[in-house]
């Protein structure tokens, strides 16, 4: 995602499914995403990286940015305050923000009102919200392909067509059969047929 002036930027929003991992590893697939992502020549050069974390984050996004030879785009890193003992979810939320600069030691604390911190707590949680959404909608798909799946006559190329057009199963639901036959490969019977399976469902 990015940020100009404070303010995002959502045409210039890019999702990437991890191509080169296997399971859970937060910093092998931070590793794959910014690395495909600078190595795009017709996007523009950010002036600056904001990572979700802290040293260890901050640490593989300067190694990718050495290995690329861009040591010439700043990097920071952001994360909550680290907590001791047994804290709520919103105890944990309310603790300082530090920021993690390359070769310093310990965080920048920014004074809780300065207009510095609002601008990089809002990249996070904006990314953060746009995380959510996307994941929600791989998850929202593939249970309708699961679904979908049981539908006689609907093949691969029928489904992707049926997915690219309706964003979830409510929206095939209350779609008319003629919007559905109306797609590449479909006719009246078969839009019949996928509208009385969903709706018996």
């Amino acid at each position: 995602m990015v940020f100009e002036d404070g303010v995002p930027v959502k045409d210039f929003y890019r999702r990437y499914k991890i191509k080169t991992v296997e399971g859970p590893n937060d910093f092998a697939s931070m590793k794959e995403v910014l690395t495909r992502r600078l190595k795009h020549d017709e996007y523009e050069s950010p002036d600056l990286i904001v990572v979700d974390g802290g040293k260890g984050q901050l640490a593989m996004a300067v190694e990718v940015l050495k290995e690329l030879n861009r040591q010439d785009i700043a990097v920071v890193g952001l994360a909550k305050a680290k907590v001791k003992g047994e804290f709520s979810d919103n105890e944990v939320k309310s603790t300082d923000e530090r920021i993690f600069i390359p070769g310093r030691q310990n965080p920048v604390v920014f004074a809780k009102g300065s207009e510095a911190l609002h601008i990089l707590t809002g990249i996070r949680d904006e990314a953060h919200r746009f995380a959510i959404t996307y994941h929600r909608k791989l998850r929202e798909n593939k249970s309708l392909e699961s679904e979908l799946d049981m539908i006689t006559g609907l093949g691969e190329k029928r489904k992707k067509a049926l997915l690219k057009r309706f964003e979830s199963i409510e929206q095939i639901k209350s779609a008319q059969s003629s919007e559905i036959a109306e797609l590449p490969g479909f006719n009246q019977v078969l839009a019949e047929r996928i509208l009385l399976h969903l709706n018996e469902e």
